[in-house]
């Protein structure tokens, strides 16, 4: 692991004491712009993500403050540049694995705005949700000061899959968009079956099962659909002799003999 360098370090000691979370209240200090994300992605897949910091500084008095990371990917690098008030780099430092602590944001150092980015592969998963999905933490962002308390700043997550769990998850939305559109209990049933395969990893089985509670959903929303048909024909014709009766009837009042002549 890199460390900053010495004449960093030493001022970050001094100025330690005087260190105030610049954090706590977002209108009153730092601000935190997200400005590469991850949504989602393969397990084993190299990601990247990264947050940019500005207001920097809440008071002369709190000048000096320091970073900490945590992540839950794996093989990890992680970049933080520093930038000065014309957007030029003055430093950077570079630490390894799934923390880091001690990169130092110092008003001596004339820094105006900084950077953390973080590399990472997408980490196994340990158990299989459907709703939520599955996630990991991408980056958890903190600040303290010199050997104080860490307060976090924002945490990034993302969710994650494998082929074939996506695959499987795809079917179970599909069969979930079916099941919306109509009451079918049989077909709830299924897909509730499916949702505890694929929670127990039996991808297979849930993508066979949400393909059934599917074709189910959408033969009962036809069945719904000709009920629907059949019902307004029905009406259609209720009303029809109705009209048809009443039209008769004033035609033969109108249309019949006068008995008083």
């Amino acid at each position: 692991m890199m460390v900053m360098s010495l004449n960093r370090c030493s001022r970050a000691l001094l100025t330690g004491l005087l260190v105030l979370a610049v954090f706590s209240t977002p209108a009153m200090g730092l601000s935190a712009t997200v400005s590469e994300s991850v949504d989602t992605a393969a397990v084993d897949e190299q990601v990247s993500a990264e947050y940019e910091f500005t207001a920097l500084y809440r008071s002369p008095d709190y000048d000096s403050w320091v970073i900490t990371g945590e992540t839950e990917l794996d093989e990890v690098t992680w970049t933080v540049t520093y930038y000065d008030q014309t957007d030029s780099k003055i430093d950077q430092d570079r630490y390894t694995g799934q923390s880091f602590n001690g990169a130092t944001v110092d008003v001596e150092d004339g820094t105006s705005r900084v950077t953390v980015n973080v590399r990472g592969d997408v980490p196994p998963i340990d158990a299989y949700t459907y709703e939520p999905m599955q996630s990991f933490v991408v980056m958890e962002l903190g600040q303290t000061e010199v050997g104080g308390a860490v307060e976090p700043i924002d945490t990034m997550t993302a969710t994650h899959y494998t082929p074939t769990s996506l695959a499987a998850r795809e079917e179970l939305e599909t069969a979930a968009a079916a099941l919306a559109s109509t009451d079918a209990p049989e077909a709830e049933r299924t897909f509730s079956n499916a949702v505890t395969a694929y929670e127990r990893e039996e991808f297979d089985l849930a993508t066979n099962l949400a393909r059934d509670a599917t074709d189910m959903a959408r033969e009962q929303a036809g069945t719904d659909r000709r009920n629907q048909l059949i019902l307004y024909g029905v009406s259609g014709l209720i009303l029809l002799a109705i009209v048809g009766g009443g039209i008769y009837l004033l035609l033969q009042r109108m249309g019949g003999p006068d008995r008083l002549g």
